[in-house]
């Protein structure tokens, strides 16, 4: 398993946890419901979600908070979004042109670049180049040394 995969699963994290909290003397009831207090409160379950929601509205009067979907997923893509225009911003200012795209086949792309598709999502996939406009200005000689007239 690589680094990135374990992110995704915030149980995965539980045991160093758990062996951090027995070294700073936690009581050992509360280091043993590490695992299932990650769980419920990072889940993707209905009930973690609906918690969430709920803890949200309740804090939202007293401290600024989003609103919490019931698609967690959903929430990612739209913060995906904005590196991806940040991205595309960045790329357009060292010359270069971006286009954003959807509809592609999600598992393939998956595949191709070794990316576990059952923990991972691709919300958009960006090419990035030289358009065919900037190479053209490029190598196009000025105006006035064109003849583009017949002489003959």
């Amino acid at each position: 398993e690589n680094y990135q995969s374990n992110l995704l699963v915030p149980t995965r994290f539980a045991r160093k946890l758990m062996d951090l909290e027995s070294e700073h003397g936690a009581d050992p009831e509360y280091v043993h419901s590490i695992p299932s207090k990650l769980s419920f409160l990072l889940g993707r379950g209905v009930l973690s979600n609906s918690f969430r929601q709920l803890i949200t509205h309740l804090t939202s009067p007293i401290v600024a908070a989003p609103k919490i979907s019931n698609n967690i997923e959903s929430f990612a893509y739209k913060n995906t979004a904005f590196a991806g225009m940040q991205f595309m911003l960045a790329a357009t200012a060292h010359g270069l042109s971006t286009c954003p795209m959807e509809g592609y086949d999600e598992r393939r792309i998956c595949y191709s670049l070794n990316i576990p598709s059952e923990e991972y999502g691709i919300p958009f996939v960006v090419c990035i180049g030289y358009s065919a406009a900037s190479k053209l200005e490029r190598f196009t000689e000025p105006e006035e040394e064109c003849n583009l007239e017949d002489d003959s």
